[in-house]
């Protein structure tokens, strides 16, 4: 589990127990965290959602662990400030989402909705806020497919 501004926290015992899995001297601002099919587990650092009148602590990119959150190893985004959500694609781990604000006062930086397979690349021409990445409704004649959707609110994909 990533909290907002406490790192990121394991259990073992169903949630009775929480452990530290995040360096102290890493950004303790999650956005964002999510587990791949491979066991990979991946966090966003910088929380996107200000409450009302208050602010967010950037982050400092995107990380992932291959090792249960013993070690942490930077993934890129570096200029991101937030992490909104991360999405694993469900059959290969080597799909991965990111839909990354950027800062919250200051312009510029990475924002959008990015794709790696092995590197960052931004998906959809002109995406400049991201609030939300979707999974794509179920069809008969495909597999479900992650798919980036820029919104304002939460809502179904198309």
């Amino acid at each position: 589990m990533g909290a907002a501004t406490g790192g990121v926290w394991k259990t073992t015992d169903g949630g009775v127990t929480l452990q530290q899995a995040w360096p102290d001297d890493a950004s303790q601002s999650m956005g964002a965290v999510a587990v791949g099919p491979d066991g990979a587990i991946w966090a966003g650092t910088g929380e996107l959602n200000p409450g009302g009148g208050s602010i967010t602590f950037g982050g400092t990119g995107g990380y992932r662990s291959d090792d249960g959150a013993r070690t942490w190893k930077s993934k890129g985004l570096q200029e991101s400030g937030t992490t909104g959500r991360i999405v694993v694609h469900p059959t290969d781990p080597r799909i991965v989402y990111v839909a990354a604000g950027g800062s919250l006062f200051n312009p510029g930086g990475e924002r959008g909705i990015y794709r790696s397979t092995n590197g960052w690349g931004i998906v959809g021409a002109g995406a400049r806020t991201a609030n939300a990445v979707h999974r794509r409704r179920r069809s008969r004649d495909r597999p479900p497919q992650p798919v980036p959707t820029v919104c304002g609110d939460v809502g179904s994909p198309p």
